[in-house]
């Protein structure tokens, strides 16, 4: 019973921990993207000055963050696919579940269709739209920061409460040492006392 209790237990643990894994890993993608992102659009509205959305996004490519490369890379093979649908934008990051990044990501489609004087209107509502995700994103890095800040502050604590429970096991070990060989001494002297008598 207490066998098929156990290999249970591991074949849940075992189903339960990849899919853990694979959500916290999801997680801070997410994050690292929410984090890069604006850096990148703000690139983005820049190139927009002078180009069009999609030389912009193949301009801005380089300096973009790590973390959305593989996502632009497929962006811009859809554009080949569909140089003027809307499929490549709302496509963007879609495995990611960050509805504020595609919507503002949407109003490049919107700006690429629209006339010169729609463009500065829209440009300006993206660049409001940007600026509330680079404050998510400077929130999402100072927590990052206070995080291994936080750790860094326990580690001490944790070497100290290491070294105290290996002192504590060494005083037992020896404690229990000493009173084995004082039981035993006062087993031999009871032996010796019994022979006598």
């Amino acid at each position: 019973v207490f066998v098929g209790l156990v290999f249970g237990v591991s074949a849940v643990y075992m189903f339960v921990l990849p899919q853990r894994r694979k959500r916290q890993c999801q997680r801070r993608a997410e994050r690292e993207i929410a984090q890069a992102y604006p850096d990148w659009l703000r690139d983005i509205a820049i190139h927009l000055q002078f180009e069009t959305v999609q030389s912009s996004i193949f301009s801005s490519y380089p300096q973009a963050g790590e973390i959305l490369k593989p996502e632009i890379r497929k962006l811009m093979q859809m554009f080949e696919q569909y140089p003027n649908g809307v499929e490549p934008y709302n496509c963007f990051l879609d495995s990611f579940s960050l509805p504020e990044i595609r919507s503002s990501f949407r109003m490049l489609y919107a700006i690429q269709n629209l006339g010169k004087e729609e463009t500065q209107a829209q440009l300006s509502t993206l660049m409001e739209r940007n600026m509330e995700l680079a404050d998510k994103a400077e929130i999402l890095k100072n927590e990052d920061r206070l995080g291994a800040a936080m750790f860094l502050i326990h580690v001490p604590s944790m070497i100290g409460m290491s070294i105290i429970v290996v002192c504590i096991v060494l005083l037992l070990t020896s404690f229990s040492s000493i009173m084995n060989q004082a039981t035993s001494g006062l087993a031999e002297q009871n032996i010796i006392q019994m022979r006598e008598e």
